[in-house]
């Protein structure tokens, strides 16, 4: 989902050290904890799968197997742990996974395939975010062309069809509504940080960098900006149907309730999504 790899670094946290003092192996050896790394050429990033049912040696690990797995570089086991990376949180929900000299039985990996679907969405999620990404940056500069803003109107509208329900493909993208919102899909907008893009994009034009924004908020009545308008529109309902029924995007959409608030009354449909959010 980031493109990045799963690699294996030296723990020094203390808490690691009291926890896996067992899993050490000799006294003075290191643990590790699992990290991403950017590049797959990282040596770091190398595990080897140990099956858990007898194979010859030279044989495939079978597809539907639970597997141990070995870190090759540091000659070390993957294994479970209870010490939280989210320690800042009220409630910690993240664990650290590590690597230690110990192979325990007990520390066996399912591997599960991906579908084709999940893989399809997760690369529409992930594209989609970097076009966002890059057309907020050019709002906020002054620098979109028409072309541009044609494509990202087109992709807003797309992804409206994405995370609502794709049978309504084809008719007005504001009419949308999720009756039946897919969890995964709208996991995936936060996830691959489509909503952060979307605020982005709510914002950039109204952006002062030291020469005056591009536009000032009143303007967008002008009929000279109704490209722009209905861009806004369609931002603000992705968000309100990615939030449909789903706590955590709520919380997280809430988080911009105060800049949301100064959008009402330009018929953006700031206040169709805050209705919509107030109302959950």
């Amino acid at each position: 989902a980031t493109g990045q790899y799963l690699a294996a670094e030296v723990d020094n946290d203390p808490c690691a050290d009291v926890m896996r003092s067992k899993l050490r192996g000799q006294p003075g050896a290191p643990v590790y904890s699992l990290v991403s790394v950017p590049h797959g050429h990282d040596i770091a990033s190398i595990f080897e799968l140990d099956p858990t049912t007898m194979t010859r040696g030279d044989s495939l690990v079978p597809r539907s197997s639970f597997v141990r797995l070995r870190h090759l570089c540091t000659n070390t086991w993957v294994h479970s742990t209870a010490i939280p990376i989210d320690k800042e949180e009220d409630k910690p929900i993240m664990c650290k996974v590590g690597c230690a000299a110990i192979k325990e039985d007990k520390e066996a990996f399912a591997i599960v395939p991906v579908s084709p679907s999940e893989v399809r969405d997760l690369d529409f999620a992930n594209d989609a975010s970097k076009v966002l990404a890059a057309t907020a940056n050019k709002l906020e500069k002054s620098t979109i062309t028409q072309n541009e803003r044609r494509f990202v109107t087109q992709l807003l509208t797309d992804i409206i069809y994405f995370v609502g329900d794709s049978e309504h493909a084809g008719c007005d993208p504001l009419l949308v509504e999720a009756k039946n919102p897919d969890r995964e899909r709208q996991k995936l907008l936060r996830e691959q940080n489509i909503l952060k893009q979307i605020f982005k994009i709510l914002k950039a034009p109204f952006h002062d960098s030291g020469e005056g924004p591009m536009l000032k908020m009143e303007e967008l009545i002008d009929q000279r900006h109704m490209p722009l308008k209905h861009l806004f529109r369609l931002c603000y309902r992705t968000l309100k149907l990615s939030q449909t029924s789903y706590r955590k995007n709520q919380e997280y959409i809430a988080k911009e309730f105060p800049f949301m608030q100064k959008q009402i009354g330009y018929d953006v449909l700031a206040e169709d999504t805050i209705t919509a959010l107030l109302h959950n």
